[in-house]
């Protein structure tokens, strides 16, 4: 997958019990991605810095709030990308209304 790198599913299983080291693992081995899958869907600008926190912030807490919703724990970072794209979506819906 182009996306994110596979999760060992007792790592996602510990996140899903609220396990903090779980999660920060989790995001450790997602984050320089994550930033660099929104930075290229923002063309490389690097003016976009403060939004490209904010997107990857608030998928993070859409996924790990709704991580009991995840059904095959296996399946975390296709799910987690999806998460990570209707957030970009919707944060550019947001900055056209806005203009």
């Amino acid at each position: 997958m182009i996306g994110l790198p596979d999760i060992d599913s007792e790592l996602i299983a510990r996140a899903k019990k609220k396990d903090e080291e779980a999660i920060a693992d989790i995001i450790h081995q997602i984050d320089k991605r994550c930033y660099s899958i929104v930075f290229q869907c923002l063309n490389g600008n690097k003016r976009h810095v403060e939004e490209i926190e904010d997107i990857v912030q608030d998928a993070y807490i859409k996924a790990f709030t709704s991580l009991d919703k995840l059904k095959d724990d296996n399946n975390f970072a296709p799910w987690m990308y999806t998460i990570l794209e209707r957030t970009l979506i919707d944060y550019t819906r947001s900055s056209l209304a806005k203009n």
